[in-house]
Formats: C-alpha cells, structure tokens, sequence
C-alpha cells in the first residue's frame, strides 16, 4: 500500500498514480401460488409452533416466508447462529450511489463508499450495527454518490484506516473527505496495489483486483477499488463503478480467479459496465444493484438487467428493495429484503 499522509500534510490531492420460491412457476401458475403462500402465511401466524421461529435465518433448504408488520423498518441480525461464525454483507439505500457495510466473522467492521452527501443513513446503520469502529474505509473513487457520505463517518465513528486510489478529482466533497483525514492523525491512509491482500480476521481474505486508472483509461470510474472477499468457499465481489476497460484489466491480471458467488453490480447496473465477458468470468449466482428509484440516468439499464437475466442470476435491487442483507456461513447464502423482509437459501 502506498501511503497518502506526505500529500495531504502539504494540502495535495493525493498522487494520480424473502421468501424466494425456488420452484420455478410458469405465468399460469401465479395464482395458484399466491393462494398457497396465502395459506402458509395465515397458518404460520395461527399456529407459530408449527413453523418455529421466524427471527432465525431459514434452514438449508427451507422454503417460506413471512412479511414483517414493520417492514420499513431495518433490522440487524446476530452475527451468528448457534454458534457458527458468518460473513454479513449490507448494500445500504442510499438512493442513487452506494455503500456497502461487510461485517467479518470475528466481529470487525469494514464500511465500502459513503453515498451521496446528502443522504443521513451510513452513521446510524453503523451505529444500529454495531460498527463503531471500523478497520477500514475503501473509498472506490471519489465522485459524490460515493464520497459524500464518508466526511461524517470519519468525523463520527472510530477509523483505523483509509484507502482511495489516488486520482485527482477536485471536488469540494473530496476536499471536505480529504480535509476530515488529515485532522485525525491517528488514520493510517494509502492507496492499495492490485493484488494487494487484507487478512483483518484469519478466516477471511479481501483481495484487491483493481485500483487506480488501468492502461488505456482515465475515466475516473475506472479507477474504481475493485475487491474479491472470500470466506471459506463463499465469495463476494465489491465493483465500485469499474467500467469496461478496468473490467479487461481485472480479467488480464486474474482471469480464471473471479469467481464469485455474489456480484455488486458496477456502476448502479449502467451498460458500460458488467460486460458479457466479465460477467462470465464472474459467474454469480446472486447480484445486489444499487440504485435510486426514478434516477434521472436510467440505472439500471435493460441491457445489464437482460445479461443478468440471461446468465441465471438471482438480481436484488435498493431501489426496490430497499437496503439488502445478505450473509453466509461460508457455504450458504441467506438474503433479507428491506421492504419485504425475505430469506433466500442456497
């Protein structure tokens, strides 16, 4: 990593250098389905006992699901269950930009982009987490959708340290990010090197696979920190707004390597990212867009929403879902909708 601390001592930027059916009914068997989840429903609330518990994640397999009263309403879950240590993950709504919260199984706390400035959610979810203190803040890149909120985290919640990756972008939000760094000299603050690998918690490794413009690109969403967090044998990957050429550039350095169960879809689901061949060298089975509802750039594209679509992948949206928790034990993954609280077992 390279450190940033000389550049901002001397007033620089920084060097540029649910339930979720898996039985596949077709369109006429919509009503039918209804009126059995109908059934399951009210039977579920008369009869609690025959059901169990539905605060716990579903068991491997399980297939029900019970709309919360109060599901406007975010609600954390235990970091574990029985005992087995698990990997959360929330895409937070922040409308249109994005933030990410990964909490590790040992209890640590890592916080991806800020949101918008004027979007007040990123302190208080971690606060309502219990993620007081992070070990980390990843800035991706620094256009506002993603930067804004970050000035109040810094300011508000223990930082241990902070990673951009260097590219000019004289935004008063950046400024204000920057500015808010350099006051808390306890924050170690760099810029990460592909390949790069985090090692916080013992069971879970975060490589960084893009940072920084790639050769042929001075886009500044190209730039994005692209992260791979794997637990066990259950994969994340984290995309910031990575665009077609640092899509090419990840696929040169790791081709073979991306697997991942989970996609963060880059750039708010916009067609100059998630490209046909990335995509494939991915291979998710589950996708999570962040998006604002009604955004005035059209995210996320159709073109993007079909090549999900036509890869079989399970695609959540904050825009119609609200913030979205996902989590897994290392093998399984579980989803929790905002809006319509759900579970989704693979």
């Amino acid at each position: 990593m390279k450190s940033n601390r000389e550049d901002l001592r001397e007033g620089r930027f920084p060097r540029t250098e649910q339930i979720t059916f898996k039985r596949h009914a077709d369109e006429s068997d919509h009503g039918c389905a209804f009126l059995r989840l109908f059934s399951r429903v009210l039977l579920a609330l008369l009869f609690p006992a025959l059901f169990g518990s539905t605060s716990a994640p579903a068991a491997f397999g399980a297939e029900h699901t019970i709309p919360s009263p109060d599901a406007d309403v975010v609600e954390s879950r235990p970091e574990s269950e029985s005992g087995v240590p698990l990997l959360n993950v929330w895409f937070l709504d922040v409308k249109e930009g994005a933030a990410t919260v990964v909490k590790l199984p040992d209890g640590k706390c890592l916080l991806v982009d800020g949101g918008p400035p004027e979007k007040d959610v990123v302190v208080p979810f971690l606060e309502e987490t219990a993620c007081t203190t992070l070990a980390a803040v990843v800035l991706t890149h620094p256009h506002d959708d993603h930067v804004g909120g970050l000035t109040r985290v810094i300011k508000e919640i223990s930082v241990e340290r902070v990673y951009d990756p260097a590219v000019m972008h004289p935004t008063k939000s950046y400024e204000r990010f920057l500015e808010a760094i350099e006051a808390d000299t306890r924050i170690a603050y760099g810029s990460p090197e592909p390949e790069e690998v985090w090692s916080w918690d013992t069971t879970v490794e975060i490589q960084v696979l893009n940072s920084g413009f790639p050769p042929g690109s001075k886009e500044l969403n190209d730039a994005s920190i692209v992260l791979r967090i794997r637990f066990d044998s259950a994969t994340v990957m984290l995309t910031g707004d990575a665009e077609e050429k640092a899509e090419r550039a990840v696929i040169r350095r790791f081709s073979g390597r991306l697997h991942s169960d989970l996609l963060q879809v880059a750039h708010h689901g916009s067609r100059s990212s998630t490209r046909k061949q990335f995509l494939n060298e991915v291979s998710p089975r589950f996708a999570v867009i962040s998006c604002g509802r009604g955004n005035p750039y059209g995210h996320p594209h159709a073109e993007v929403l079909r090549r999900l679509r036509e890869a079989g992948v399970k695609v959540f949206r904050t825009d119609e879902d609200g913030t979205i928790h996902a989590w897994t034990n290392g093998r399984d993954w579980f989803f929790e909708k905002e809006r319509l609280r759900s579970v989704s077992v693979r």
